[in-house]
């Protein structure tokens, strides 16, 4: 009898034990997830550059940088990792929603939703350039963006059939 009465309360403890566990680490989850909402929304009460508006231009606008500027280096293999790290298309749409993206609340449901939501924005941290003027310019076939980080440069988004390329560029003075 006093073995029957063991082995139930054992069955019983051992669920609950679990369950117990399962919640810390869900609410560990939740407060390092939160963590990071809390110092978005923070980044972006603090800066002006941290929503970056965008405005179409001719490809003139484009075109007078490229003849008039020197280019400082091209290189897209930062974004091509990033973008596969993220399971993500690379081109100029994606590149715009991830400088956009504003993590939703943490799902109690989704460990891998949560996961990915928290991949997605280290990326947005460590790829997102700061804008002299808040402007993304964007030709209106949408293959070229341009974001200004100072008065001096600029850097320029272009879609190829590979992928994107991203150049650096900068004004000489004269």
């Amino acid at each position: 009898m006093r073995r029957s009465i063991l082995i139930v309360i054992c069955l019983a403890l051992i669920p609950s034990l679990l369950a117990a566990y399962a919640f810390g680490i869900k609410h560990f989850e939740r407060k390092v997830y939160n963590q990071l909402r809390v110092d978005q929304a923070d980044a972006i009460g603090r800066s002006k550059f941290s929503r970056l508006e965008p405005v179409l231009v001719e490809r003139q606008f484009v075109q007078e940088i490229e003849e008039n500027w020197v280019c400082k280096g091209k290189h897209s293999e930062h974004l091509e990792a990033a973008f596969q790290s993220m399971g993500v298309d690379l081109n100029i749409k994606n590149i715009i929603w991830l400088f956009h993206f504003r993590m939703p609340n943490f799902s109690w449901a989704d460990s891998e939703l949560n996961l990915r939501h928290s991949i997605i924005r280290g990326f947005q941290i460590a790829l997102e350039p700061i804008s002299i003027d808040g402007k993304m310019y964007m030709t209106p076939d949408g293959c070229r963006m341009v974001i200004k980080p100072y008065d001096t440069g600029a850097i320029i988004y272009t879609q190829t059939q590979s992928g994107v390329e991203e150049a650096i560029w900068h004004k000489l003075d004269r």
